[in-house]
């Protein structure tokens, strides 16, 4: 093979590669977070209530003592008869392995 088309082909791979790794991981992401919010809304479902708002937020502003890089912590607000309730999420994501068990706090 000529030492150009070889070199070409090498820089060639050598972007589109990572790219294509790129996009698998972020289309992974997203299944992944589409799945953590089903799961909430079929749990407080079962509890006899209807997810009105879920926000991702910091660990520190959490109820939780502890969390690795490889947990999303949802806030969800909730109602269930008539009242605005509060509950917690610490879920369990592929991305690290800093990591605690998925957990619920209800308030």
């Amino acid at each position: 093979m000529d030492p150009k088309k070889k070199s070409k082909i090498l820089v060639l791979a050598t972007v589109i590669i990572p790219i294509l790794i790129g996009l698998l991981a972020y289309y992974g992401s997203i299944n992944s977070n589409q799945a953590q919010v089903q799961e909430i809304k079929d749990a407080i479902a079962k509890k006899g209530g209807t997810v009105t708002q879920l926000i991702v937020v910091n660990y520190e502003d959490s109820p939780f003592e502890r969390s690795g890089k490889g947990n999303t912590i949802y806030k969800i607000i909730y109602e269930k008869e008539g009242k605005t309730l509060t509950a917690w999420y610490r879920a369990l994501n592929q991305s690290s392995i800093i990591r605690e068990e998925p957990a619920w706090i209800f308030e």
